[in-house]
């Protein structure tokens, strides 16, 4: 086993544990599509990321965020055209307030990657655990435990 496939194997087992007591974002996308779409979820999601503290989990960021791609880039087999590459696999995001459209968007994003803080890509599952953040680059300690059905994030800071 390589250094990278063992460093990949203890975030992985280390964001299940976390996942235990953390929302994931399947946990949010089921609250989005059960909640009354007079609501709108507090605070205001305007991007997705890598948390900083955990580059594997996702940070909901409430001032920037980060893009999400179709495909994880292949650092080995870096594009001779990143540009090209990134044009080809850049999703765009709409973060809509509409509690049923948010919860189809976040649900599009399964299956896509987001860069990790310090490089390399994750990929977005239900069972990753949600961190607020500012921005990409924030490491706040703000877990989600909850969400309320006011869709208010229930939030702990965590040291």
């Amino acid at each position: 086993m390589d250094i990278q496939k063992l460093v990949d194997s203890i975030s992985a087992s280390s964001a299940r544990e976390r996942s235990n007591y953390h929302a994931t974002l399947g946990d949010l996308i089921d609250k989005l599509k059960g909640a009354d779409e007079s609501l709108s979820i507090s605070p205001k999601i305007v991007g997705i990321g890598a948390y900083r503290g955990y580059y594997s989990d996702i940070a909901l960021c409430t001032e920037s965020g980060n893009d999400a791609y179709r495909t994880e880039m292949d650092y080995d087999n870096f594009p001779k055209d990143f540009d090209k590459w990134h044009k080809e696999n850049d999703i765009k995001i709409d973060f809509v307030e509409n509690p049923k459209k948010l919860a189809e968007v976040l649900e599009s994003l399964i299956g896509a990657y987001f860069d990790g803080y310090k490089g390399g890509y994750n990929e977005i599952t239900r069972e990753k655990p949600l961190w607020v953040a500012s921005d990409y680059g924030d490491c706040s300690n703000v877990a989600v435990i909850g969400i309320s059905d006011k869709l208010e994030l229930i939030t702990k800071v965590i040291n």
